[in-house]
């Protein structure tokens, strides 16, 4: 399945007291230009939002976009990119400006992301035609029988570029269609494109009462600085109860679901 470079555990040396040997001109120049073109696509947010947002100080995001921070440490650079939704070029980041940090944790986070096959992951399952068959897939993996039965001649042609693409391969141990590299990363944009398209195909016959789907949207007009972060915290913390209770023996099963959750305000930007 998609895995997300966790950066909440660490070896030894914590990420925050990671600096880089030397200071570069040209990373700060990127990490600007990187919050700079974020602006431009959200222009009712302001510089406070973007940093609570991105899980930053307002005084740090101000000094980093001002390039009044000469040697970026590795957090910081982590939350710009996971913040724009560019954390799939971490390595390239790590490999160019954290040379020797890069070789020490190469060796701890063997789940970097694969950098050129996250972004065929990304295009390929994004995209309509290939969504619901490669969603499957990376959700425990498609027989031929299955591929077959769900999708015909169309899932057939589909596989076969998927294959042709190095974005899954044919398992011979396991008999059915799987992710060729696990080690991928699913980027923040293309989640919620994978979001709106789950919602769009799987939950289209809802009907109330379902005990085996739930539907839940409500409205609310309150203090959202205040508010939000709470609800985060709590959806957060339903998501991993919910990791918890499907990772035990008994849930096993063959049957592939999708669960997400989602907050936001209507006007972000709005004072």
């Amino acid at each position: 399945m998609f895995e997300e470079l966790n950066t909440t555990t660490t070896p030894a040396t914590s990420l925050t007291d990671v600096y880089q040997s030397e200071p570069s001109g040209e990373l700060c120049l990127i990490l600007r230009d990187r919050i700079r073109d974020y602006k431009k696509k959200h222009p009712r947010l302001s510089s406070q939002q973007i940093a609570k947002r991105f899980n930053m100080a307002s005084s740090t995001f101000n000094r980093i976009e001002n390039m009044d921070i000469k040697t970026p440490s590795l957090d910081q650079l982590i939350k710009v990119l996971r913040g724009t939704g560019n954390l799939g070029e971490l390595l390239g980041f790590l490999e160019k400006f954290y040379p020797e940090i890069s070789k020490t944790y190469s060796n701890y986070y063997n789940k970097f992301p694969n950098t050129q096959g996250s972004e065929s992951y990304n295009r390929f399952i994004e995209n309509p035609k290939y969504f619901k068959i490669l969603l499957m897939i990376v959700t425990g993996g498609l027989s031929k029988t299955e591929v077959a039965d769900y999708f015909g001649r169309d899932g057939q042609d589909q596989v076969d570029e998927l294959i042709e693409s190095e974005v899954i391969s044919f398992s011979n141990s396991e008999n059915r269609y799987v992710v060729a590299d696990e080690k991928v990363v699913m980027y923040d944009d293309t989640t919620l494109k994978v979001f709106i398209l789950s919602l769009q195909n799987f939950l289209s016959d809802y009907v109330k009462g379902d005990p085996l789907s739930y539907l839940s949207y409500e409205t609310w007009e309150i203090d959202s600085s205040l508010a939000m972060p709470e609800i985060k915290m709590i959806l957060e913390k339903a998501r991993s109860e919910i990791c918890d209770l499907l990772l035990q023996d008994k849930y096993k099963g063959n049957d592939k679901v999708f669960i997400g959750f989602a907050a936001d305000s209507f006007f972000s930007g709005r004072k």
